[in-house]
């Protein structure tokens, strides 16, 4: 009988993971599978043995195209071809270390090569280890490696990769002795790509500086003396200095239209028709990357041939055809438009071994061309007549397209591209803010149906977060985005002053000045400080909704912060009143016309009258048969006193008490989860970390809330948070709950002005009456509370807290300043009560406006706010803040 066959390993699967892909393996059952462990620092830590093993090849046989000494039989023959200054003395030896440079050479090869794929890395290094004193080689080798750390920003992040003191900068003037000390010499290609990469360098610390252009134009010259625009000059060469040389002629080319057309300036390379064409062949370790490269220069060429750059200049410089009238308009418009056609048609799949950094690269540059002709076309029909509307709405499709594609890809493969990708992201966001303004501008041109505030705020996120974020394009890019105003919402320029609106204009037209006045601004209202601080204006912009509320009610409905969940504008909290001032009779009356009028926002707490406001507020709900899913109920930890009797861990944020506080609110709201749990006041005996990630375990593990927010902490406190979160990989704070209205502003407007941007933070904030002082009922009594009042009849801690300070000289002043602003409301015709509801609810970073209400007819009168919102004009919230004193925005804590 036959002996059955040992079965075959079966393989795991016909892809191989990353760190396969990079040990260049597939994964077998006989090999340990990585895929599940930590990812390991950035950077390799060894040479592979196949690098090795090139290096040692490299050594043993004579120089490559890259080196420029032949190789020494002795160290007195090496002393005597030792490159030497001007003046004939020998270069100093480098001051980095060999070390220092393999390293940050294996990090180019990992991660940039694709993108600038002209440096043998084995050679160099085996060029650097053959011969000490080969300078022009250690010169480039120290410009790639500050040309890495700069575009990977490791300088700032204290990457785990880089662990010596070599830093970007002293790379760059390390490579800069060595060029000062060389005598002039002869073009080679060391020098050349040694021009190139200072340039990417420079352009990192001054996209389109002086500095970054020069380096560039230097790299071209040297190609042009060396005669690579030439095909005559490449009959004679080896097949490996003649791809070489063709990627870097093809790499300039590129690269110079890519600076042309990003900083509009002309160029000096021939049209690619006349350039020797690209080589992709090369080794094995180079074929998933070169066919991408000829993608990319296949999108340059077509734009090339086309003329679109000479049509893009003259738009720039306002000499589109539009000028010499409509009929050149159509002709520019028919060839802009095929132009349109073939990038649209142009292939940009690529294949499975392609890397997701050139996905990335191919991807952003098309739909950036297509926004530019799109701009260029638009500056035709300007002139001349109206464009269509499939026209105008066009870049909001490809910002649309643009967002589907690079969501599949990770961070690192767009900053990976420096800051060219965070120009060429805002320009595709400005195109969409312009289609927008313009949209409005033409009252024939129905709204197309893609949701284009979401596309805006996807994009400015990837500015905000890409690189650490780039402050001066998001500061462009929200001066733009405040013109835009659309039917379903107000616009920013509603409440800002007409300093702010003026600043924004110039902003707008003004993109090389990256930075101009945001630190000086002397603005009215922090929504000004927040519009050009680059808040999502968007998101939580007055009166949008993301639909049209079914009961026509009239509510409005804004996003959590940038999280999914809306919330109704104006909320109802539990504090002072249900479980302890009001019966639960009336508790249920304020809650039911709450509903009526389209409030889904319920607030209260865990201290809210010893726990009697949360079984208040659950029995209404049980009574009142809500399904669950129509209202958001949100409760607060932290000050304890209604679990227990000992208060030592009943309070507090310790993961204790956050796992079993929310477990006892739970109970008492007789509910299986709360949408919103909030950390109600900080709590700096507890670390952070374990904060974060008990309110992680109470969402994630438990499902006990869907998000988490603070009260009342300070910008310190959410920004270690969101940091922490964010570096474990966590959910962060999405909603921050503080004490907001016309007499208490500095917190929201100043201290968190770069919190919105940077973290997409929202705010529900508290007491927007100011305990009722701003309902102008305390406005005849300022010595005493009037009878029936609250602070007359109640008993808590607080309200007596209050009833002893009443009367002071802060009351008085309060006091005399409520009284002018009833000037104010009686001069724009509603109650001041109204006034200050409607000037919260103006604030664009406000996501609901809680209020409290001892009576039905108190939710309906503050409901009437909503309507009150477009009285607050320019010249009226200029005067409230005559009244109540404007906030002096803090320079530091703008972008």
């Amino acid at each position: 009988m036959a002996t059955p066959s040992r079965p075959r390993q079966r393989k795991i699967g016909s892809r191989s993971c990353d760190a396969c892909r990079i040990r260049k393996v597939k994964c077998t059952v006989g090999i340990d599978c990585t895929f599940n462990k930590t990812q390991s620092a950035r950077g390799p830590r060894t040479l592979r043995a196949r690098t090795l093993q090139q290096i040692q090849e490299a050594q043993q046989g004579r120089p490559t195209p890259t080196g420029n000494q032949q190789p020494d039989a002795t160290t007195s023959e090496t002393a005597k071809t030792a490159p030497r200054t001007a003046q004939g003395e020998p270069v100093k030896a480098p001051e980095i270390t060999v070390e220092s440079l393999v390293l940050r050479l294996c990090i180019y090869r990992l991660r940039l090569f694709p993108v600038w794929p002209i440096v043998s890395v084995e050679e160099v290094i085996a060029a650097l280890q053959r011969d000490a004193h080969d300078i022009e080689t250690f010169a480039l080798a120290a410009a790639v490696g500050a040309a890495t750390m700069a575009q990977l920003k490791l300088d700032r992040f204290a990457d785990t990769g880089v662990n010596d003191s070599a830093t970007a900068a002293s790379l760059e003037a390390e490579c800069q002795r060595i060029r000062s000390n060389l005598d002039g010499g002869i073009a080679n290609l060391s020098r050349l790509r040694t021009s190139f990469f200072l340039h990417i360098y420079h352009e990192n610390r001054e996209a389109g500086g002086t500095k970054s252009l020069l380096y560039l134009r230097e790299a071209i010259t040297l190609a042009q003396i060396m005669g690579l625009h030439r095909a005559s000059s490449y009959l004679t060469l080896e097949t490996a200095e003649d791809r070489l040389r063709r990627r870097i002629l093809w790499l300039l080319f590129v690269t110079e239209r890519g600076v042309a057309m990003l900083h509009k300036l002309p160029v000096i390379l021939t049209s690619a028709e006349n350039l020797p064409p690209l080589d992709i062949s090369g080794s094995e370790d180079e074929a998933h990357i070169l066919p991408a490269f000829k993608k990319l220069v296949n999108l340059f060429w077509i734009f090339d041939q086309s003329r679109a750059l000479d049509i893009l200049q003259d738009a720039a410089d306002g000499l589109g055809g539009g000028s010499l009238g409509t009929g050149s308009a159509s002709l520019n418009y028919e060839m802009l438009h095929a132009l349109q056609k073939r990038l649209q048609d142009a292939s940009v799949e690529m294949e499975n071994g392609s890397s997701d950094i050139q996905k990335a690269d191919i991807y952003v540059t098309r739909q950036w061309m297509q926004v530019l002709l799109w701009r260029a076309t638009m500056s035709d029909w300007r002139v001349s007549i109206s464009p269509p509307s499939s026209m105008v709405e066009r870049p909001i499709q490809i910002a649309q397209q643009f967002l589907d594609f690079i969501s599949q890809l990770p961070n690192a493969a767009l900053e990976a591209h420096g800051p060219a990708i965070e120009f060429k992201v805002y320009e595709i966001a400005s195109a969409v803010a312009d289609s927008l303004a313009t949209q409005l501008s033409l009252p024939s041109t129905p709204l197309v149906n893609l949701r284009p505030s979401d596309i805006l705020l996807k994009l400015q996120r990837i500015l905000a977060t890409s690189r650490g974020g780039n402050s001066s394009l998001l500061g462009l890019l929200a001066a733009r985005m405040s013109r835009v105003r659309t039917p379903q919402s107000y616009s920013i320029t509603d409440f800002a002053s007409k300093h702010a609106i003026a600043l924004s204009n110039d902003l707008c037209e003004s993109s090389n000045k990256r930075n101009s006045g945001l630190g000086s601004c002397s603005m009215r209202h922090a929504a000004c400080a927040v519009l050009l601080s680059t808040a999502p204006l968007f998101a939580s912009r007055p009166g949008e909704m993301a639909w049209e509320e079914p009961r026509k009610t009239g509510m409005v409905y804004r996003r959590l912060g940038n999280s999914g969940l809306h919330v109704s504008a104006l909320g109802l909290g539990g504090w002072l009143t249900f479980g302890g001032q009001v019966e639960n009779d009336t508790t249920l009356a304020c809650m039911k016309q709450a509903y009526d009028c389209g409030i889904n926002f319920f607030d209260t707490a865990e201290s809210y009258a010893g726990g009697q406001s949360e079984i208040a507020m659950g029995q209404v709900i049980k009574k009142l048969g809500w399904k669950r899913n129509d209202i958001v109920i949100s409760t607060k930890l932290n000050w304890g006193g209604a679990n227990g009797e000992v208060l030592v861990n009943n309070h507090g944020l310790s993961r204790k008490h956050i796992i079993e506080g929310l477990r006892a609110s739970l109970n008492r709201l007789d509910l299986e989860y709360v949408d919103i749990i909030y950390a109600h006041r900080p709590d700096r005996l507890t670390p952070m970390e374990e904060v974060v990630r008990a309110f992680n375990h109470v969402i994630e593990i438990k499902g006990w809330a869907m998000y988490w927010g603070t009260s009342e902490w300070s910008a310190d406190e959410i920004v270690e948070a969101c940091g922490i979160a964010k570096q474990l990989g966590l959910i962060g704070p999405v909603v921050e709950q503080p004490f907001y209205n016309l007499l208490s502003r500095k917190k929201v407007e100043g201290e968190f002005q770069r919190l919105y941007s940077r973290f997409g933070l929202g705010l529900t904030t508290f007491s927007p009456l100011k305990f009722g002082l701003l309902s102008g009922k305390y406005n005849d009594s300022p010595d005493a509370p009037p009878a029936g009042s609250r602070f007359a009849k109640g008993d808590d801690k607080f309200v007596n807290y209050m009833r002893d300070n009443y009367g002071n000289k802060a009351w008085q002043d309060d006091i005399e300043k409520v009284r002018k602003l009833k000037i104010v409301a009686d001069k724009v015709g509603i109650l001041q009560s109204e006034l200050a509801l409607a000037w919260c609810l103006k604030n664009p970073n406000v996501s609901s406006v809680i209020t409290g209400a001892s009576k039905p007819e108190q939710v309906v009168e503050n409901v009437k706010a909503l309507k009150s919102i477009d009285k607050l004009t320019p010249e009226i919230m200029a005067e409230i803040d005559e009244i109540v004193g404007s906030i002096e925005l803090d320079a530091a804590r703008q972008d």
